[in-house]
């Protein structure tokens, strides 16, 4: 995987660039399907390497992300650093989108389009959006023929999160914080996720996604050296890259 975060950031009263390029081996265990056919899966990330404004900064261990995701491509459920993910969506963003585009509930041929809805939760906040996906195109992909599928969203999203989840995300005890200790996040998100599928084993070979990101934190129970007074705001465009094997 690889993803690039440009944009910036205002803490408190400062305002600083982003200019982040991060890599990192991901792999994605599915632990269980259901009668449903929607998977629960294990994402862990090794080998992380990050540069902020072109300087190497050390990366440490990153957590594992769990989540559910439906057969056509939809995730409906996440935790941990999801909330972070962001374009609509992922792992690594807001709704982990950059894993796949979605995909139709049918046979579909090239220029054909189609709309979901999708309903996804995130500490335990409940958003949704509707996703435009379209058949692009046949196109080589190595020595497979592969169908390039993309999907579009633009959404808007507000969600609080509670001492626990906010505790696991500053990487301190939850009894240090006050017990009303809440996060909420505000902002706005489009993306535009590409997908190319191989056509004979229909197995994922590679997404990418791009769009961007505004979002505002603020929190309540946090003292003024816990949280800047002027609390958090972002505009950022990400881009995400990833391959699979």
């Amino acid at each position: 995987m690889a993803m690039q975060v440009t944009g910036s950031m205002t803490i408190g009263a400062t305002e600083i660039p982003l200019d982040v390029n991060t890599s990192a081996h991901v792999e994605m265990k599915v632990v269980s399907v259901d009668a449903d056919g929607i998977a629960t899966i294990e994402e862990s990330f090794t080998g992380g390497e990050m540069t902020v404004s072109g300087q190497a900064v050390p990366v440490g261990d990153m957590p594992l992300v769990t989540f559910r995701m439906t057969q056509d491509g939809r995730v409906i459920s996440a935790d941990g650093s999801t909330i972070f993910s962001a374009g609509t969506g992922g792992p690594s963003q807001v709704s982990a989108d950059h894993l796949s585009a979605i995909l139709p509930d049918g046979p579909v041929e090239p220029g054909d389009t189609w709309s979901k809805r999708v309903e996804v939760v995130v500490y335990g906040n409940d958003m949704s959006y509707t996703a435009h996906g379209s058949y692009l195109r046949n196109e080589i992909f190595g020595a497979v023929e592969a169908a390039v599928v993309k999907t579009t969203t633009d959404f808007s999203f507000e969600m609080t999160v509670g001492v626990e989840e906010i505790a696991e995300l500053m990487g301190i005890p939850a009894d240090q914080l006050s017990a009303n200790t809440t996060f909420v996040y505000t902002g706005e998100v489009s993306s535009e996720v590409t997908s190319w599928i191989d056509i004979a084993d229909q197995k994922l070979l590679k997404t990418t996604s791009t769009g961007p990101m505004s979002m505002e934190i603020s929190a309540e129970g946090l003292t003024a050296d816990q949280f800047p007074p002027g609390g958090i705001t972002m505009q950022a465009t990400a881009t995400v890259s990833m391959t699979y094997e």
